[in-house]
Protein backbone atom coordinates (compact mmCIF):
# COMPACT_ATOMS: atom_id res chain seq x y z
CA UNK A 1 0.00 0.00 0.00
CA UNK A 2 1.05 3.79 -0.60
CA UNK A 3 2.18 5.69 2.12
CA UNK A 4 -0.27 8.59 0.91
CA UNK A 5 -2.93 5.72 0.79
CA UNK A 6 -2.39 4.60 4.41
CA UNK A 7 -2.08 8.23 5.40
CA UNK A 8 -5.64 8.85 4.58
CA UNK A 9 -7.30 5.84 5.26
CA UNK A 10 -6.63 6.94 8.97
CA UNK A 11 -9.00 8.45 11.44
CA UNK A 12 -6.85 11.18 12.53
CA UNK A 13 -4.00 12.29 11.40
CA UNK A 14 -0.85 14.46 12.16
CA UNK A 15 -0.19 17.27 9.42
CA UNK A 16 2.35 19.59 9.30
CA UNK A 17 1.73 22.55 6.55
CA UNK A 18 4.74 24.63 5.28
CA UNK A 19 4.16 28.18 3.63
CA UNK A 20 6.73 30.86 3.09
CA UNK A 21 5.06 33.66 1.11
CA UNK A 22 5.59 36.37 -1.47
CA UNK A 23 7.05 38.80 1.24
CA UNK A 24 9.97 36.29 1.60
CA UNK A 25 10.05 37.03 5.18
CA UNK A 26 10.45 33.31 6.76
CA UNK A 27 8.47 29.94 6.91
CA UNK A 28 5.28 29.15 8.95
CA UNK A 29 4.70 25.80 9.98
CA UNK A 30 1.14 24.72 11.55
CA UNK A 31 0.65 21.24 13.19
CA UNK A 32 -2.66 20.04 12.91
CA UNK A 33 -4.47 17.27 14.16
CA UNK A 34 -7.19 16.22 11.18
CA UNK A 35 -9.97 13.73 11.64
CA UNK A 36 -13.05 12.82 9.14
CA UNK A 37 -12.75 12.46 5.50
CA UNK A 38 -13.52 14.75 2.91
CA UNK A 39 -15.99 17.94 3.32
CA UNK A 40 -16.87 16.12 7.24
CA UNK A 41 -12.61 16.65 8.08
CA UNK A 42 -12.27 18.28 11.05
CA UNK A 43 -8.91 20.38 11.77
CA UNK A 44 -7.57 21.29 14.91
CA UNK A 45 -4.30 23.21 15.03
CA UNK A 46 -1.99 22.02 17.87
CA UNK A 47 1.07 24.12 17.35
CA UNK A 48 2.54 27.03 15.02
CA UNK A 49 6.26 28.61 14.67
CA UNK A 50 7.54 31.34 12.59
CA UNK A 51 11.02 30.71 11.10
CA UNK A 52 12.72 33.98 9.92
CA UNK A 53 14.96 34.10 7.07
CA UNK A 54 18.57 35.76 7.53
CA UNK A 55 18.71 39.34 5.65
CA UNK A 56 21.35 37.30 3.42
CA UNK A 57 18.57 34.68 2.24
CA UNK A 58 15.71 36.93 1.85
CA UNK A 59 17.47 39.06 -0.29
CA UNK A 60 18.84 36.28 -2.86
CA UNK A 61 15.03 35.14 -2.24
CA UNK A 62 14.11 38.49 -4.06
CA UNK A 63 16.91 38.80 -6.24
CA UNK A 64 16.30 35.55 -7.79
CA UNK A 65 12.51 36.70 -8.10
CA UNK A 66 13.22 39.76 -9.60
CA UNK A 67 13.95 37.81 -12.87
CA UNK A 68 17.05 40.12 -13.71
CA UNK A 69 20.46 38.51 -12.79
CA UNK A 70 20.37 34.91 -11.92
CA UNK A 71 21.43 31.53 -13.63
CA UNK A 72 20.33 28.04 -13.32
CA UNK A 73 23.45 27.09 -10.79
CA UNK A 74 21.48 29.66 -8.22
CA UNK A 75 17.98 28.25 -8.86
CA UNK A 76 19.17 24.74 -8.05
CA UNK A 77 20.81 25.59 -4.73
CA UNK A 78 17.89 27.48 -3.82
CA UNK A 79 15.78 24.80 -4.66
CA UNK A 80 17.83 22.77 -2.08
CA UNK A 81 18.67 25.24 0.88
CA UNK A 82 14.84 25.97 1.13
CA UNK A 83 14.10 22.57 1.76
CA UNK A 84 16.55 22.44 4.54
CA UNK A 85 15.27 25.55 6.08
CA UNK A 86 11.76 23.59 5.79
CA UNK A 87 13.01 20.90 7.33
CA UNK A 88 14.35 22.97 10.41
CA UNK A 89 10.69 24.92 11.04
CA UNK A 90 9.20 21.17 10.78
CA UNK A 91 12.05 20.46 13.69
CA UNK A 92 11.15 23.67 15.44
CA UNK A 93 7.76 22.68 15.17
CA UNK A 94 8.12 19.44 16.83
CA UNK A 95 10.06 21.12 19.83
CA UNK A 96 7.46 23.14 20.53
CA UNK A 97 4.65 20.72 20.50
CA UNK A 98 6.72 17.78 21.99
CA UNK A 99 5.51 15.58 18.94
CA UNK A 100 7.89 13.20 17.39
CA UNK A 101 9.16 13.51 14.00
CA UNK A 102 8.02 9.42 13.49
CA UNK A 103 4.37 10.63 14.60
CA UNK A 104 3.96 13.26 11.48
CA UNK A 105 1.42 11.68 9.04
CA UNK A 106 1.71 13.76 6.42
CA UNK A 107 3.83 17.40 5.67
CA UNK A 108 2.11 19.68 3.08
CA UNK A 109 4.35 21.97 1.94
CA UNK A 110 3.83 24.78 -0.76
CA UNK A 111 7.24 26.48 -1.66
CA UNK A 112 8.49 29.95 -2.24
CA UNK A 113 6.62 31.22 -5.25
CA UNK A 114 9.53 33.09 -7.90
CA UNK A 115 7.83 33.19 -10.98
CA UNK A 116 3.98 33.31 -11.81
CA UNK A 117 1.91 33.63 -14.72
CA UNK A 118 -1.46 33.12 -13.90
CA UNK A 119 -3.09 33.57 -17.86
CA UNK A 120 -1.93 32.20 -20.98
CA UNK A 121 1.14 33.63 -22.55
CA UNK A 122 2.39 32.65 -26.36
CA UNK A 123 6.49 31.38 -25.70
CA UNK A 124 7.86 29.08 -28.56
CA UNK A 125 4.69 29.11 -30.65
CA UNK A 126 2.83 27.72 -27.71
CA UNK A 127 0.07 29.40 -25.18
CA UNK A 128 0.07 28.06 -21.50
CA UNK A 129 -0.15 29.38 -18.23
CA UNK A 130 2.92 28.45 -16.25
CA UNK A 131 4.13 28.95 -12.39
CA UNK A 132 7.55 28.51 -11.19
CA UNK A 133 7.91 27.30 -6.55
CA UNK A 134 11.28 26.15 -5.05
CA UNK A 135 11.79 23.78 -1.90
CA UNK A 136 12.45 20.81 -2.66
CA UNK A 137 9.94 18.45 -1.73
CA UNK A 138 12.36 14.99 -1.53
CA UNK A 139 14.53 16.48 1.25
CA UNK A 140 11.44 16.55 3.74
CA UNK A 141 10.59 12.95 2.30
CA UNK A 142 14.09 11.95 3.23
CA UNK A 143 14.49 13.50 6.67
CA UNK A 144 10.95 12.58 8.07
CA UNK A 145 9.99 9.55 6.46
CA UNK A 146 6.47 10.39 5.60
CA UNK A 147 4.74 11.64 2.58
CA UNK A 148 5.14 14.57 1.48
CA UNK A 149 2.40 17.13 -0.83
CA UNK A 150 3.84 20.24 -2.57
CA UNK A 151 3.55 21.79 -6.12
CA UNK A 152 0.23 22.97 -4.97
CA UNK A 153 0.46 25.42 -7.21
CA UNK A 154 1.97 23.88 -10.19
CA UNK A 155 -1.24 21.48 -9.93
CA UNK A 156 -3.26 24.23 -10.13
CA UNK A 157 -2.38 25.61 -12.93
CA UNK A 158 -1.75 22.64 -14.64
CA UNK A 159 -5.70 22.00 -14.43
CA UNK A 160 -6.16 25.04 -16.04
CA UNK A 161 -6.42 27.29 -12.77
CA UNK A 162 -5.04 30.74 -12.15
CA UNK A 163 -2.58 28.80 -9.39
CA UNK A 164 -4.20 31.32 -6.54
CA UNK A 165 -5.64 31.58 -4.18
CA UNK A 166 -5.81 27.99 -2.41
CA UNK A 167 -7.25 28.26 0.70
CA UNK A 168 -10.58 28.54 -0.23
CA UNK A 169 -10.82 24.91 0.27
CA UNK A 170 -9.47 25.12 3.90
CA UNK A 171 -11.40 27.92 4.38
CA UNK A 172 -14.90 26.07 3.59
CA UNK A 173 -14.26 22.78 6.18
CA UNK A 174 -13.07 25.74 9.13
CA UNK A 175 -15.51 28.73 8.47
CA UNK A 176 -19.02 27.68 6.74
CA UNK A 177 -21.91 28.40 8.50
CA UNK A 178 -25.65 27.56 8.04
CA UNK A 179 -27.18 30.66 8.74
CA UNK A 180 -24.84 33.29 7.76
CA UNK A 181 -22.70 34.62 5.12
CA UNK A 182 -18.64 34.53 5.63
CA UNK A 183 -15.97 36.49 3.88
CA UNK A 184 -12.18 36.08 5.08
CA UNK A 185 -9.73 38.68 3.39
CA UNK A 186 -6.09 37.01 3.61
CA UNK A 187 -3.27 39.81 3.37
CA UNK A 188 -0.40 37.95 2.45
CA UNK A 189 2.00 39.07 0.05
CA UNK A 190 -0.70 39.25 -2.62
CA UNK A 191 -4.09 39.66 -0.95
CA UNK A 192 -7.27 37.14 -1.88
CA UNK A 193 -11.01 36.79 -0.54
CA UNK A 194 -12.89 33.63 -0.04
CA UNK A 195 -16.95 34.14 0.54
CA UNK A 196 -18.82 31.78 1.99
CA UNK A 197 -22.55 31.87 1.52
CA UNK A 198 -24.93 30.67 4.32
CA UNK A 199 -25.35 26.69 3.79
CA UNK A 200 -23.34 26.40 0.87
CA UNK A 201 -21.66 23.13 -0.80
CA UNK A 202 -18.09 23.27 -1.77
CA UNK A 203 -18.98 23.88 -5.77
CA UNK A 204 -20.61 27.18 -4.64
CA UNK A 205 -17.42 28.59 -2.78
CA UNK A 206 -15.83 31.88 -4.77
CA UNK A 207 -12.48 33.22 -4.33
CA UNK A 208 -10.42 35.50 -6.05
CA UNK A 209 -6.98 37.49 -5.31
CA UNK A 210 -7.35 41.42 -4.26
CA UNK A 211 -4.21 42.74 -5.21
CA UNK A 212 -0.82 43.44 -3.58
CA UNK A 213 -0.91 43.36 0.05
CA UNK A 214 1.72 43.34 2.61
CA UNK A 215 4.22 43.14 -0.18
CA UNK A 216 3.69 46.84 -0.31
CA UNK A 217 3.50 47.40 3.35
CA UNK A 218 6.67 45.72 4.28
CA UNK A 219 8.70 47.60 1.33
CA UNK A 220 7.42 51.02 2.78
CA UNK A 221 8.07 50.01 6.64
CA UNK A 222 11.23 48.83 4.89
CA UNK A 223 12.10 52.19 3.93
CA UNK A 224 10.57 53.72 6.99
CA UNK A 225 13.02 51.91 8.86
CA UNK A 226 16.00 52.47 6.66
CA UNK A 227 16.48 48.98 5.87
CA UNK A 228 16.65 48.08 9.86
CA UNK A 229 13.34 45.67 9.49
CA UNK A 230 11.95 44.34 7.07
CA UNK A 231 7.74 44.11 8.65
CA UNK A 232 5.46 45.52 10.97
CA UNK A 233 4.63 43.75 14.25
CA UNK A 234 1.19 45.81 14.42
CA UNK A 235 3.41 48.65 17.13
CA UNK A 236 3.14 51.44 13.84
CA UNK A 237 -0.07 50.59 12.41
CA UNK A 238 -1.94 50.07 15.22
CA UNK A 239 -0.26 53.27 17.50
CA UNK A 240 -2.75 55.78 17.23
CA UNK A 241 -1.93 59.39 15.88
CA UNK A 242 -1.69 62.28 18.76
CA UNK A 243 -2.99 65.91 17.54
CA UNK A 244 -0.06 67.23 17.14
CA UNK A 245 1.92 64.20 14.76
CA UNK A 246 -1.82 64.84 12.60
CA UNK A 247 -1.67 68.26 12.55
CA UNK A 248 2.66 67.85 11.21
CA UNK A 249 1.53 64.67 8.80
CA UNK A 250 2.86 66.12 5.10
CA UNK A 251 1.31 63.36 3.38
CA UNK A 252 -2.14 63.64 5.08
CA UNK A 253 -5.09 64.65 2.08
CA UNK A 254 -4.89 68.55 1.30
CA UNK A 255 -8.51 69.31 2.00
CA UNK A 256 -8.44 67.41 5.29
CA UNK A 257 -5.10 69.29 6.22
CA UNK A 258 -6.81 72.68 5.12
CA UNK A 259 -10.00 71.43 7.87
CA UNK A 260 -7.71 71.30 10.72
CA UNK A 261 -6.48 74.36 11.02
CA UNK A 262 -8.22 75.45 14.07
CA UNK A 263 -7.48 76.17 17.71
CA UNK A 264 -7.40 72.68 19.20
CA UNK A 265 -9.78 72.87 22.70
CA UNK A 266 -12.31 70.74 24.66
CA UNK A 267 -15.69 73.40 24.52
CA UNK A 268 -19.03 72.75 25.71
CA UNK A 269 -21.46 72.15 22.61
CA UNK A 270 -24.48 74.95 22.65
CA UNK A 271 -27.66 72.45 22.40
CA UNK A 272 -30.63 74.67 21.32
CA UNK A 273 -34.06 74.67 22.76
CA UNK A 274 -34.84 70.38 22.60
CA UNK A 275 -32.85 69.84 25.62
CA UNK A 276 -34.02 72.67 27.71
CA UNK A 277 -31.93 75.56 26.78
CA UNK A 278 -28.60 74.96 28.10
CA UNK A 279 -25.66 73.37 26.80
CA UNK A 280 -24.78 69.34 26.19
CA UNK A 281 -21.92 67.36 24.71
CA UNK A 282 -21.85 64.67 22.65
CA UNK A 283 -19.17 61.67 23.49
CA UNK A 284 -18.78 58.19 22.34
CA UNK A 285 -18.97 55.71 25.26
CA UNK A 286 -17.58 52.56 25.50
CA UNK A 287 -20.03 50.03 27.27
CA UNK A 288 -18.88 47.16 29.56
CA UNK A 289 -21.31 44.34 30.25
CA UNK A 290 -21.10 40.56 31.77
CA UNK A 291 -23.31 38.30 29.26
CA UNK A 292 -26.14 35.96 31.70
CA UNK A 293 -24.00 32.86 30.33
CA UNK A 294 -21.30 33.29 31.65
CA UNK A 295 -19.62 30.95 34.09
CA UNK A 296 -17.42 33.21 35.84
CA UNK A 297 -20.06 36.19 37.24
CA UNK A 298 -17.52 36.99 40.19
CA UNK A 299 -14.55 36.71 38.14
CA UNK A 300 -15.84 39.17 35.43
CA UNK A 301 -17.58 41.22 38.06
CA UNK A 302 -14.21 42.12 39.47
CA UNK A 303 -12.39 42.78 36.01
CA UNK A 304 -15.53 45.47 35.30
CA UNK A 305 -14.86 47.20 38.50
CA UNK A 306 -10.70 47.15 37.40
CA UNK A 307 -11.61 48.37 34.58
CA UNK A 308 -14.18 51.19 35.59
CA UNK A 309 -13.04 51.99 38.77
CA UNK A 310 -9.38 52.47 39.25
CA UNK A 311 -7.39 55.42 38.36
CA UNK A 312 -4.54 52.78 36.96
CA UNK A 313 -7.03 51.58 34.46
CA UNK A 314 -8.42 55.18 33.39
CA UNK A 315 -5.55 56.65 32.90
CA UNK A 316 -4.90 54.28 30.12
CA UNK A 317 -7.83 54.80 28.51
CA UNK A 318 -6.55 58.50 27.46
CA UNK A 319 -3.47 57.22 27.24
CA UNK A 320 -3.98 53.95 24.85
CA UNK A 321 -7.20 54.05 23.57
CA UNK A 322 -7.67 58.35 23.47
CA UNK A 323 -10.36 57.96 25.61
CA UNK A 324 -12.04 60.73 27.86
CA UNK A 325 -12.29 58.65 31.62
CA UNK A 326 -15.07 58.75 33.87
CA UNK A 327 -13.23 59.19 36.85
CA UNK A 328 -12.61 62.86 37.98
CA UNK A 329 -9.50 61.95 39.89
CA UNK A 330 -8.11 60.81 36.38
CA UNK A 331 -9.26 63.54 34.10
CA UNK A 332 -7.79 66.23 36.40
CA UNK A 333 -4.66 64.96 37.46
CA UNK A 334 -1.40 66.02 36.55
CA UNK A 335 -1.01 62.97 34.23
CA UNK A 336 -3.45 63.24 32.04
CA UNK A 337 -2.91 67.44 31.94
CA UNK A 338 0.45 66.76 31.21
CA UNK A 339 -0.37 64.45 27.95
CA UNK A 340 -2.86 67.05 26.78
CA UNK A 341 -0.29 69.62 26.59
CA UNK A 342 2.07 67.03 24.57
CA UNK A 343 -1.13 66.89 22.13
CA UNK A 344 -2.28 70.56 21.75
CA UNK A 345 0.43 73.06 23.14
CA UNK A 346 -0.70 75.76 25.16
CA UNK A 347 -4.36 75.64 25.08
CA UNK A 348 -4.30 72.30 27.42
CA UNK A 349 -5.17 74.41 30.31
CA UNK A 350 -8.66 76.13 28.93
CA UNK A 351 -9.22 72.25 27.82
CA UNK A 352 -8.63 70.40 31.09
CA UNK A 353 -10.55 73.07 32.85
CA UNK A 354 -13.61 72.64 30.37
CA UNK A 355 -13.53 68.91 30.50
CA UNK A 356 -15.27 68.41 34.18
CA UNK A 357 -17.93 70.73 32.68
CA UNK A 358 -18.95 68.18 29.37
CA UNK A 359 -18.80 65.25 31.44
CA UNK A 360 -21.11 66.83 34.12
CA UNK A 361 -23.58 68.31 31.21
CA UNK A 362 -23.13 64.87 28.46
CA UNK A 363 -26.36 63.77 28.15
CA UNK A 364 -27.73 60.93 25.40
CA UNK A 365 -28.04 61.60 21.90
CA UNK A 366 -31.66 62.61 21.35
CA UNK A 367 -33.28 59.74 19.00
CA UNK A 368 -35.81 60.87 16.40
CA UNK A 369 -37.84 59.28 13.49
CA UNK A 370 -34.96 58.38 10.43
CA UNK A 371 -32.23 59.76 12.98
CA UNK A 372 -29.54 57.90 11.05
CA UNK A 373 -30.54 59.03 7.86
CA UNK A 374 -30.43 62.37 8.93
CA UNK A 375 -26.89 61.66 10.81
CA UNK A 376 -25.38 60.02 7.14
CA UNK A 377 -26.75 63.18 5.29
CA UNK A 378 -25.21 65.35 7.67
CA UNK A 379 -21.73 63.81 7.62
CA UNK A 380 -21.80 63.54 3.96
CA UNK A 381 -22.92 67.19 3.21
CA UNK A 382 -20.59 68.62 5.76
CA UNK A 383 -18.39 66.91 4.33
CA UNK A 384 -18.64 68.23 0.72
CA UNK A 385 -18.92 71.76 2.47
CA UNK A 386 -15.46 71.62 3.83
CA UNK A 387 -14.09 70.15 0.67
CA UNK A 388 -15.31 73.08 -1.27
CA UNK A 389 -13.89 76.57 -1.56
CA UNK A 390 -17.05 78.73 -0.93
CA UNK A 391 -18.79 80.59 2.55
CA UNK A 392 -18.33 77.53 4.93
CA UNK A 393 -20.82 79.55 7.37
CA UNK A 394 -23.53 80.09 4.46
CA UNK A 395 -22.84 76.25 3.23
CA UNK A 396 -23.56 75.49 6.81
CA UNK A 397 -27.09 77.27 6.68
CA UNK A 398 -28.10 75.60 3.29
CA UNK A 399 -27.34 71.80 5.08
CA UNK A 400 -29.69 73.30 7.80
CA UNK A 401 -32.59 74.76 5.94
CA UNK A 402 -32.23 71.06 3.23
CA UNK A 403 -32.06 69.01 6.54
CA UNK A 404 -35.12 70.61 7.99
CA UNK A 405 -37.18 69.64 4.52
CA UNK A 406 -36.21 66.01 4.97
CA UNK A 407 -36.76 65.84 8.08
CA UNK A 408 -41.00 67.38 8.00
CA UNK A 409 -41.26 65.94 4.29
Amino acid sequence: MHPIVGCMEKDSRLVVGLMSGTSADGVDAALCRITGHGTASKIEQLGFVFQPFTGEIRREILRLASGNSACAADFCKMNFLLGELYVQAVEALCNQTGVRAEQIDLIGSHGQTFWHIPLPETYLGHSFRSTFQLGEGSVLAQRFGCPVVSDFRVRDVAADGLGAPLVPYSEFLIYRSETECVALQNIGGIGNITCLLPACRLEDVFAFDTGPGNMVMDAVYTELTGGEKTFDEGRVAFRPMLFSEYRSYEPYPWRIKRSSNFEWDCIAMPSGTSVGGGNYSRLSTLMLGISQRTKHSRLSWELLKTIACTEEMQTMVYTELSGVSALHSVTESDEVARLLQLDSQDTASRGMSTLPVIMEDTLATPRFARYHQAMESADRLITEAMSADKNFELQLLQIQQQLDVALTS
